[in-house]
């Protein structure tokens, strides 16, 4: 018992010990460090005097008498009692069969497991005995964590045999004193706490990335307890341990390194930590090795990996280290993990060495019995522990939480593991780190041999010659735009006309590049034709690039010749149009040049990290395997329309424009104008009947937001790719059910696109290679992945290019030989990824400081170098904070005056000088001066403390001004959706915010949708705040807008009418929880307020049948609304009242009484602080003015469901003369309904979810 009287002794907690006091009283329904042990007993065995053996254990040791305390003072506490009796019981299963017993036994457990301990009041050891058959019994050891660790174990097994023998020989047992597990709480309070701090915040400076396995994160509300054993060979085993003997290192220590090693090749990291269980007892204690308890403790074990080391020198590191660290074991875990940059993320999984005394069997033998220990539970606080015990054969096992890991991952693991300790066994001496692999055989066939396995491409017709075999077969439209058809003959006599005039007039030849400067239209096509049909390259321009951009381009590019619209503009090479071109040449035979697939055909330039931007070589050998895909991965065919946005510059309209044609197809091309209106586009599929498009995200998204995505619905295939594809997009287009929706992903420098998955039900991917084609995942040793582990996508084959023109070191850089493959080049993309089980891929974004915007692939290092050419910049950094697609581009700069600019000033001349040379989409969204750009320890510009210095530098600098009405708070929504941005206010401006041209579209359409009229991109440009937009559509404030409260095509419309305090915003929760459209408006003050009503409900549903609803006074609102409706001839199927109180003519206040009123519900209503005051308490008035002199009485024949309140605090102000009986308000029927709550809680949480099933089935039955 729990008294005084039996109060043996009290002391602190180890700080382990604290860790899992507090465990358990954070998360009391977890089973965290609980433990259970099963032996199996053979022989003749006294049950009797084994409980008494059990007993004489527990009044030896004081831990398992001990409780512990937390409530009673301020340290936490364990109190050991005097005595307490040991927790055994003894059931007899011999009677049962086989079946029965292993039925009844893991029932038990299961049982035992789910009982758990109070850590307060339970005995924290219980023992279970079971007779199976005459000689044979199991038994079930119950533990918790906190009282002893597996040291303790063997102490506890011998002296329970020797209690036993003496015992059953009736002899007095014989057993030195057990040493109190007090010693060792004393020895922890002499210790040097302030060394220690200072030794493990040292220790960890500097690290600030958690490691796991497979990187991934392993939070998980659930526990589902996994374990997996797997061993080393006995030959293995023996070998490894004469190398670390050899080595003078401990087999610990090759471990910790070995561990140290799969977690470098999960994480792509080289510094490394993750927890480590040390004994913890220190041999200052006197009889530490007796002493039961819990000494053990986790500590951080940090290992940095240096790959060129050789094997041997890399453990005797790792063993320095832990020399260094083993004097600080004692700290507790908490206080370092306070300490690190990552708190309570620096550990997420142990590492247990079981380097524990052997338990002497002779004893159980000697009493005539064998009892060996047969499974064991043990229900780790982490989501992963790997314990080690070196038996004769090393055994390792790994206990898993199945909600984190699946058992396929954890199976890999292990055998990864265990695959590196048998080359650490075989061949100590003749290692080096860097050639030590992860991979087993097995898994590694896998991925080179089935993942990374090149399909070949048996027969590649170039691309000229595929386009010349469609000509002699098709007699159709090749080519539309919004002025000109051309057939394919048409086409290609115009091509052959264009290419002789540039043969004869330039003599081009091989290698020589042309420039394309050209408008969207047929004749763009043309040239690209009879450039290639020329011999030489061609070289595409956007038109809206800035004339310094352009220049560089043709200089860098040393091109022969521009093709430009007319020749108004100068360039440093000679200009030409198609036009002027083909009516100097009337030659239409195909030129007799021959092409070979290692010719160039056209070299595309993309943002470069030197600060110019760099141009890439495609062959044709390389846009000839890219066409096999065409009908074999994608599927288009003769028969198909493809509509073409692409800007030429981008790669991917390669495919657009010439592609196409190898397969016959008729292709439309979107003028400028056309691509820039997604109105134009959706006109532009369903004038042309187009079959096939391609887009990247952000386009598609924004054609999505604009028009319904079922104007897409007609379309074959999409093809959506250039940047990576969103998990919300993706569900978006699966609703076209009939439209192939395929993700392609793939550089510049592989030739377009490399794979391709189309859309299901399965996880979102990238797919699997084109044929011709090999990927690669590879960690930074350039060695293969595992399925599962990050690494950088590399890709192989006959997509990838030449290289970068006239820049060997990059193009050495990124395109290297193919170890995998002789005689064959790969590129390394920059991208991460990982191998899905089932061979696909998933993209995980850029490994460096590349983001994609609009599908254009930016280089950070390009803005910052064109940065540095204004003469009043020293330094610059670019970041991106966004993600994904989304980026969030802001540049620091540091002035070389600080006193002649301000942040407005110089965001000013920056912008303007840097559209002088960069294309819009690269200007930054936010310019901020810094007096010194940090660094980090590497002594590199520490961007991440820049992004995180954007949370302060970037809030608005205008003062806060809170939403004025119901639509400016959903207009302040929705720029928060599209900046991605908190605490916007009404007087913010849009562009200093981040804004640009692209999201401004976004927003404008939005805008247009929630105001129910057009909203021009020029008004807002005008006016970009939130308050000068609303300001200027002033003139529609009296015109009735309602406000759509959810999405529910076709389904009944409710208009709900909003309470005294105005806003019909109250009622989204409930719109929430219903399988209806619901509309709502706020009240206005100076309106009549029937007439604003019926004209809002009538812009939403022009006739009846209605459902109105009110809330409050809403109620009364809503019934004058129908009665006024009633008698324009509309019919009000439903009148539905939540609480709403009826007004009679008898329902009069005073002015005081009404100013109560008001300041009631102002104070109930709990609206935020931020809103004008005044201006609700003027349109409350207003409201409360209306209800009264309206009073609730009419011929109204419609039915009226009140829904009232539980509690009756709404009528705490008001007179008798107020009450909710309606019974004689209509003539209609009257149902009333129980809600639960009071009056301001009904459609608030926690009682919505039920209120709102009341009006569903209200409204079922109408």
């Amino acid at each position: 018992m729990l008294n005084k009287e039996n109060l043996q002794d009290i002391y602190p907690l180890s700080p382990m010990q604290q860790g899992m006091l507090f465990h358990a009283l954070h998360q009391p329904k977890s089973r965290a460090y609980f433990e259970q042990m099963r032996y199996e007993i053979d022989g003749v065995l006294d049950v009797e005097i084994l409980k008494q053996s059990w007993q004489l254990i527990h009044n030896r040791h004081d831990v398992l008498r001990t409780v512990f305390v937390h409530n009673k003072s301020a340290k936490l506490l364990q109190m050991v009692l005097k005595y307490r009796e040991v927790d055994f019981v003894f059931a007899d299963l011999s009677t049962l069969d086989s079946n029965q017993q292993a039925e009844h036994i893991a029932n038990f457990q299961a049982h035992d497991r789910a009982k758990d301990f109070d850590l307060t009041k339970d005995r924290l050891s219980r023992v279970s005995l079971f007779k199976m058959q005459p000689n044979r019994y199991e038994m079930i050891w119950s533990v918790h964590h906190i009282i002893l660790d597996a040291w303790c174990f063997g102490v506890i097994y011998g002296e329970l045999m020797n209690c036993y023998q003496s015992l059953l020989n009736k002899q007095p047992v014989h057993l030195p004193p057990a040493p109190p597990f007090s010693r060792y709480i004393q020895w922890l309070e002499r210790q040097d706490k302030t060394t220690a701090r200072d030794f493990w915040q040292n220790y960890l400076k500097g690290y600030d990335v958690a490691v796991s396995l497979y990187a991934q994160p392993l939070q998980a509300d659930d526990y589902s307890y996994g374990k997996q054993k797997i061993c080393l060979s006995t030959l293995d085993s023996a070998n490894l341990k004469d190398a670390v003997r050899n080595a003078k290192v401990t087999l610990n220590t090759a471990i910790q390194a070995a561990w140290a090693l799969i977690l470098s090749a999960h994480n792509n990291r080289n510094d490394i930590v993750f927890g480590m269980t040390v004994s913890g007892r220190p041999a200052e204690v006197v009889n530490v090795e007796k002493t039961v308890g819990l000494f053990i403790n986790t500590v951080p074990l940090r290992i940095v990996i240096n790959h060129s080391q050789d094997l041997i020198e890399f453990w005797q590191t790792v063993q320095q280290q832990a020399l260094i660290r083993e004097a600080h074991h004692y700290y507790s875990l908490s206080e370092i993990q306070s300490l690190s940059e990552l708190k309570q993320n620096l550990i997420n999984h142990v590492l247990v060495f079981e380097n524990i005394p052997q338990a002497d069997d002779s004893a159980a033998q000697a009493n005539n019995f064998v009892i060996k220990q047969t499974d064991m539970f043990e229900h780790p606080h982490y989501p992963f522990m790997l314990s080690v015990s070196p038996n004769a054969e090393i055994e390792l096992t790994l206990t898993y939480n199945q909600a984190v890991f699946s058992d396929v991952k954890i199976k890999r693991v292990a055998e990864q593991f265990c695959h590196l300790l048998e080359q650490m066994a075989r061949k100590p001496n003749c290692l080096v780190v860097a050639n030590l692999s992860i991979l087993p055989a097995s898994q590694h066939n896998q991925i080179l041999n089935v993942f990374s396995a090149i399909s070949p491409i048996e027969s590649r017709p170039l691309l000229l010659d595929l386009f010349a075999q469609q000509v002699c077969k098709q007699k159709k439209i090749a080519l539309t735009d919004d002025k000109h058809q051309l057939s394919y003959d048409e086409l290609n006599r115009r091509a052959n006309r264009f290419a002789h005039y540039l043969i004869n007039t330039f003599a081009l030849k091989a290698e020589d590049k042309v420039a394309v400067l050209l408008s969207r239209n047929v004749d763009l096509v043309v040239a690209l034709l009879g450039i290639l049909k020329a011999g030489a390259g061609y070289l595409p321009l956007d038109t809206m690039y800035p004339k310094a951009r352009v220049d560089y381009i043709l200089e860098h590019s040393r091109a022969t010749l521009i093709i430009a619209d007319d020749l108004t503009a100068t360039y440093v090479i000679p200009t030409i149009t198609i036009e002027n071109a083909v009516k100097q040449c009337a030659i239409e035979l195909n030129p007799d040049i021959f092409i070979s697939p290692d010719q160039l055909a056209y070299l595309i330039y993309t943002s470069g990290s030197t600060g110019q931007p760099k141009g890439v070589m495609v062959e044709h050998g390389n846009l000839a395997a890219f066409c096999t895909n065409l009908h074999v991965r994608f599927d288009f065919n003769e028969h198909d329309k493809l509509l073409a946005l692409t800007t030429a510059s981008f790669d991917i309209s390669v495919l657009e424009l010439l592609g196409s044609l190898t397969l016959g197809m008729e292709v439309v091309i979107a003028s400028n104008s056309q691509c820039q209106t997604p109105g134009a586009v959706i006109d532009l599929i369903k004038a042309h009947k187009i079959k096939l498009l391609q887009a990247t995200p952000s386009r598609l998204q924004w054609l999505i937001a604009t028009k319904e995505i079922s104007e897409l619905s007609s379309l074959r295939i999409i093809l959506v790719g250039g940047e990576a594809l969103s998990e919300n997009l993706a569900t978006q287009l699966k609703v076209l059910t009939t439209t192939q929706i395929i993700n392609v992903y793939g550089p510049t420098e592989t030739t377009i696109w490399s794979t391709c998955k189309r859309l299901d039900n399965s996880p979102l991917t990238i797919g699997t290679a084109l044929m011709g084609e090999g990927v690669y995942i590879l960690s930074s040793e350039r060695k293969l992945q595992p399925v599962g582990i990050i690494g950088e996508i590399v890709i192989a084959g006959e997509g990838v290019s030449r290289g970068y023109w006239q820049d060997s070191e990059r193009t050495e850089k990124v395109f290297t030989a193919n170890p995998f493959k002789p005689n064959q080049r790969m590129y390394a993309t920059g991208d991460l990824g990982r191998w899905l089980e089932n061979g696909e891929i998933e993209c995980l974004g850029r490994n460096d400081d590349q983001v994609k915007i609009r599908g254009f692939r930016i280089e950070l290092g390009e803005i910052e170098s064109q940065t540095l050419k204004h003469s009043a910049i020293s330094q610059a950094a670019v970041v991106n904070s966004g993600k994904g697609e989304n980026a969030i581009l802001s540049v620091f700069v540091v002035l070389v005056d600080p006193a002649i600019y301000t942040n407005e000033t110089i965001s000013i001349e920056l912008r303007q000088h840097l559209a002088q040379w960069l294309p819009d989409f690269m200007i930054p969204n936010f310019f901020v001066i810094i007096e010194n750009l940090p660094l980090n320890s590497n002594g590199k510009v520490d961007r991440k403390a820049l992004i995180s210095m954007l949370g302060e530098l970037s809030a608005p600098q205008t003062l806060y001004r809170a939403p004025r009405s119901e639509i400016e708070k959903q207009v302040v929504t929705l720029w928060q959706q599209v900046l991605r941005q908190d605490s916007i206010g009404i007087d913010d401006n849009f562009f200093n915010l981040g804004g640009n041209s692209i999201n401004a579209i976004q927003l404008v359409t939005q805008l247009s949708k929630l105001y129910g009229k057009e909203i021009l991109l020029n008004d807002f440009w005008i006016h970009p705040s939130i308050s000068a937009l609303t300001d200027a559509l002033a003139s529609d404030r009296k015109q009735s807008v309602m406000i759509p409260l959810n999405t529910r095509p076709n389904a009944q419309i409710v208009f709900c009418f909003p309470p005294i305090s105005g806003f019909g915003a109250v009622f989204r929760s409930l719109a929430g929880h219903l399988p209806y459209a619901f509309y709502s408006f706020d009240i206005v003050a100076d309106v009549d307020f029937v007439t604003y009503a019926i004209a809002a409900i009538k812009q939403i549903q022009p006739h009846g049948t209605y459902v109105l609803l009110g809330y409050s006074a809403g109620g009364n609102y809503a019934y004058n609304v129908a009665t006024a409706l009633k008698n324009q001839g509309e019919e009000v199927r439903a009148l539905i009242l939540i609480d709403s109180i009826r007004m009679t003519p008898d329902s009069i206040l005073n002015a005081q009484e009404k100013e109560d009123v008001i300041a009631w519900a102002i104070q109930e209503s709990q609206l935020p602080a931020t809103l004008d005051k005044s201006f609700i308490e003027k349109t409350m008035r207003a409201y409360l003015d209306f209800i009264l002199y309206h009073p609730n009485q009419s011929d109204l024949t419609t039915d009226i469901f009140c829904v009232n309140a539980q509690e009756q605090e709404g009528l705490a102000l008001l007179n008798d003369v107020f009450n909710k009986n309606w019974n004689d308000s209509t003539r209609g029927n009257v149902a009333t309904y129980q809600a639960k709550g009071n009056h301001f809680e009904v459609l608030a949480e926690p009682h919505i979810a039920h209120n709102a099933k009341i009006i569903q089935s209200v409204l079922e039955k109408l």
